[in-house]
């Protein structure tokens, strides 16, 4: 665990300065200013890298861009990448932004919340694994156990007593749980019990109506190790299992409460549920489920059936289909629109812009070996990178 959050955390660029310093130590050779700044870094040995990557509209058919870059906080103006300032997080996770973003200027990211645009941070002393829609009026997030790296065992109790966070201003949960609440961006944390006999919950996916329906899929494993996938439709109350066996990715239609559509991808195969995960059918796609790296639905699925999905990276002597594929009948057939990959360590890999329907544009985190983030105003026939202002790093293995 702490070699994989090492690598996340320091990238080969600083294993080249501290080498450059050793040998400098021992045998007086040089090393430049230009190599300690990691200059000698090109576009074929380096990528202009995305960790996790969110949209929110601006409120006029545009969007706002903001994106974790190597431990830091760029937002998109529309011509270049801007740094915001330094991300704290010590444990990772997605980047969750306010959907009021424009008036409370909020995000999480792992274990951290600021609540000024990215500019500075605080530790929290659980991971934040979900946000509500309606975030703007109920502030309510939702988070689970942290793990420092090293550490054997994930707790709240551990983590806070790891990390530097202002504990007079951020509390922890003082009873086990399998996850937790809170309303007011951190500071105080509610327990809420999953499943009996079960853990922490792996996957946890929010309706994005929640507001309505209070409903929440979510992955947790129990004491026999079986992994399954749950539903909750009063906010964590009361749980029904929907499917068995371990998923690798959920996805919820935009208009749930009405749509009660969604979407399960595992090893085997893609499967979508129209009753809100009572029944269940498996979706013929021209790719293996073990090769989709995400599935999302356009944010007016409720008109245009449109759902797309894109694969992993694959080598060019491999014979599997791949690239950037879209639905516009629910999933029944599958068109592909490009060959883009995703690289498994950007999250998400793909984003419907908030506003699809009036601007038809979608956002890679990442369009391939030292590019960058891209964007699509074709539906995903072709995509252009926008990396300007963004560093140019080594990418973590």
């Amino acid at each position: 665990m702490f070699a994989q959050f090492f690598l996340q955390k320091k990238p080969a660029k600083y294993f080249f300065i501290f080498s450059c310093l050793a040998a400098l130590l021992l045998s007086f050779s040089a090393c430049s200013a230009a190599n300690l700044l990691g200059s000698q870094c090109t576009p074929s040995t380096c990528d202009y890298f995305v960790n996790d990557m969110a949209v929110v509209s601006n409120g006029q058919n545009g969007d706002i861009l903001l994106a974790d870059a190597e431990n830091a906080i760029y937002q998109y103006s529309g011509s270049q990448w801007n740094k915001i300032g330094d991300e704290k997080a010590t444990v990772r996770g997605p980047l969750f932004v306010s959907p009021n973003f424009l008036n409370d200027n909020t995000m999480f990211l792992g274990n951290s919340v600021s609540t000024d645009g990215g500019k500075t941070w605080s530790l929290l002393c659980v991971s934040v694994i979900g946000i509500s829609p309606n975030f703007g009026t109920d502030h309510l997030i939702f988070g689970k156990d942290a793990q420092i790296p090293g550490s054997g065992t994930p707790t709240a109790t551990a983590t806070a007593n790891a990390t530097a966070a202002p504990a007079s201003a951020y509390s922890c949960p003082q009873t086990a749980g399998s996850f937790y609440t809170s309303t007011n961006n951190g500071q105080t944390w509610n327990t809420v019990s999953g499943p009996a006999n079960t853990g922490d919950p792996n996957i946890f996916t929010i309706s994005p109506t929640y507001g309505q329906d209070h409903t929440i899929f979510a992955q947790f494993t129990d004491s026999s190790f079986a992994t399954n996938l749950f539903k909750t439709t009063d906010g964590g109350q009361t749980w029904s299992q929907v499917l068995t066996g371990k998923q690798n990715l959920v996805a919820i239609a935009p208009n749930f409460a009405a749509e009660q559509t969604l979407i399960a991808v595992n090893n085997t195969n893609a499967q979508i549920s129209t009753d809100g995960g009572q029944t269940w059918n498996t979706l013929s796609t021209p790719v293996t489920s073990l090769d989709i790296n995400e599935v999302a639905f356009a944010p007016n699925f409720f008109k245009s059936n449109e759902i797309a999905f894109i694969t992993f990276a694959a080598d060019s002597s491999s014979t599997t289909s791949q690239g950037f594929y879209t639905s516009t009948d629910g999933g029944k057939t599958w068109n592909q629109q490009s060959t883009v990959t995703q690289e498994g360590v950007n999250n998400p890999a793909f984003i419907f812009s908030p506003n699809f329907a009036q601007n038809n544009k979608l956002y890679l985190s990442s369009n391939g070996q030292g590019q960058g983030p891209a964007v699509s105003s074709d539906g995903g026939q072709t995509f252009t990178t926008f990396n300007s202002g963004l560093d140019l790093l080594q990418a973590p293995a």
